[in-house]
C-alpha cells in the first residue's frame, strides 16, 4: 500500500539507535507538551487511543527531518494493531519512499479540534475507509491522527468533512 503523507501529529521521538538496524527508528504520534493545552513537541500525550506511525531507518536513512516530508508518497504494509509489549496499540509503518507519481491508496491525516471540530468517538463519526492511528485531547483541544481512504469521510462538532483528492499514476 502507498500512502501520501498529508500531516502528521503533534509529537515526535527517536527511538536510541540499539544492536540491530531496524530498531533505529523514528515516531510520530497525537499529543500535547506536559502543561499545556496546545499540540507541540512533549514527552508523553494525553492519549484516548493509543497509536503511532514509524518511519523505520532502516528503509529511510537519508531522512533526518521527517516533518518536512509533508506530500511524500511511502510504501507501508498499512493499518494493524501491535504489542510493543505494554499494551496494544495502533500502527502504521512506513518503509521506502516511493515516486510523487506513484499510486496513492490512503492518506495520512492529522484532524486539530481549532480548525477541523471536535471529533465525538461515541458515535457513529467515520466511514469504514478510515482507521485512527491515534487520538488524543485535553481540556478544549483534541488532536486525531487518521489513515484516510479514496472515500473516507469524517463527522466533528462542526459537520462532515472529506478530503479532495485526485489518485494519480503513470502507466
Amino acid at each position: 500500500m502507498n500512502i501520501r503523507l498529508v500531516s502528521f501529529g503533534s509529537l515526535w521521538s527517536v527511538k536510541s539507535p540499539g544492536e540491530t538496524i531496524c530498531e533505529k527508528a523514528i515516531f510520530n504520534t497525537t499529543g500535547f507538551m506536559p502543561g499545556k493545552l496546545h499540540p507541540g513537541k512533549g514527552n508523553l500525550p494525553a492519549t484516548t487511543i493509543k497509536g503511532r506511525v514509524r518511519f523505520d531507518r532502516a528503509y529511510s536513512s537519508e531522512v533526518t527531518i521527517y516533518e518536512e516530508e509533508k506530500g511524500a508518497i511511502y510504501e507501508s504494509p498499512g493499518f494493524e494493531r501491535f504489542d510493543p509489549g505494554d499494551g496494544w496499540e495502533n500502527r502504521v509503518l512506513f518503509r521506502h519512499r516511493q515516486n510523487n507519481k506513484a499510486r496513492v491508496d490512503a492518506l495520512l491525516v492529522r484532524i486539530d479540534s481549532r480548525i477541523h471540530g471536535r471529533v465525538d468517538f461515541r458515535l457513529d463519526w467515520k466511514t469504514r475507509d478510515v482507521k485512527v492511528i491515534a487520538a488524543s485531547s485535553r481540556g478544549q483541544y483534541q488532536e486525531t491522527l487518521l489513515l484516510m481512504g479514496p472515500n473516507g469521510k469524517i463527522t466533528t462538532s462542526i459537520g462532515v468533512l472529506e478530503l479532495s483528492w485526485l489518485i494519480e499514476h503513470s502507466e
